[in-house]
């Protein structure tokens, strides 16, 4: 780079210098007084000036000479050379899979028993039968645990009772239980039930009355029942003492019910507790809670007919012992 700036420096001189002489020589011959032919003082202009042409000439070609020494000079520089390349990287990477965490045993919770007043040992039973309705002997649980009663009704040996009057009749019939009012507004048979959770199901059939599950009672002599009537549901409490009934779930149309006379219904009462759920035909209708107050768990039937007529047959009883 200094021998190329040190050339052009030179060949710059040159020329200025080579301008300046020319530049004398024209004045010279033209301002000297001389009277020699023009055409003559030109040659004589280009004669002189031949030699600062020839020093410029020589100038540039020495620089010509230098630039290219300069550019051998100069190292070329190299393509890069070609990175490494690095090897493709999986399309998947390989998750770490941790120790599965083990599963915590659910806690058992034991409900709150609620504490409820001893009544009798003898079962409560309603208006007009004598004697109390013993539990099936021959339909003993092959679950104690689960099962408490399973009865078809096919054997009028299972205990159930079985009586004529002149106002009603409780009596095995065409393989079901039929009770038949033929002179009274109500009647009922139950009989306690040893445990705190419990479901009571059965087959009804009734005609064209009322009937239903007796599924609780309380002192003195009042029972709570699930009843059906056509299309309609409700819950009653009846005073015994009294035959008369109130209301704690009002009657209420449900399409779950097979309303035709005579026809079959599935009833299910479910207690846990102080909850109740009633159902019909594997539908749930409707849930109650017990209110405060000493109670007997019961299961059993019940059959209501304001005119003092009306017949109602059960079948495919089953009453269970629900877990705590």
């Amino acid at each position: 780079m200094r021998a190329l700036l040190l050339t052009w420096a030179a060949s710059s001189l040159s020329l200025i210098l080579s301008l300046f002489l020319i530049g004398v020589l024209v004045l010279r011959e033209f301002t000297g007084g001389s009277v020699r032919p023009i055409g003559r003082r030109l040659r004589r202009i280009l004669n002189l000036a031949i030699l600062p042409l020839v020093v410029v000439l020589l100038t540039m070609i020495g620089t010509k000479l230098v630039n290219g020494q300069i550019e051998q000079a100069t190292p070329t520089h190299a393509a890069p050379a070609t990175q490494p390349t690095l090897p493709a990287l999986p399309s998947q990477v390989a998750m770490i899979t941790l120790d599965a965490i083990p599963t915590l045993a659910p806690t058992t919770v034991t409900p709150l028993n609620l504490a409820r007043t001893t009544l009798p040992a003898s079962p409560l039973v309603m208006t007009s039968i004598p004697t109390v309705l013993p539990l099936p002997t021959t339909s003993a649980p092959t679950e104690p645990d689960t099962l408490v009663v399973k009865d078809d009704f096919s054997s009028p040996t299972s205990g159930w009772l079985t009586r004529t009057t002149k106002s009603w009749e409780a009596a095995y019939h065409d393989g079901g239980y039929q009770l038949t009012l033929h002179g009274q507004p109500n009647i009922g048979i139950s009989s306690a039930l040893p445990a705190a959770n419990y479901r009571v199901s059965v087959d009804l059939a009734v005609t064209p009355s009322r009937a239903g599950i007796v599924f609780l009672a309380a002192k003195p002599a009042t029972f709570y029942r699930f009843m059906l009537q056509g299309n309609t549901y409700a819950v009653q409490l009846l005073h015994q003492d009294t035959n008369t009934s109130s209301t704690v779930i009002a009657w209420t149309p449900s399409p779950a019910l097979y309303a035709t006379p005579g026809a079959s219904n599935r009833l299910r009462v479910e207690t846990r507790g102080r909850v109740v759920q009633f159902f019909v035909n594997e539908q749930a209708l409707a849930t109650w809670e017990i209110p405060p107050g000493p109670f007997v768990n019961q299961f059993g039937f019940a059959l209501a007919a304001p005119s003092n007529q009306g017949s109602a047959t059960f079948d495919n009883l089953v009453v269970e012992r629900l877990a705590e």
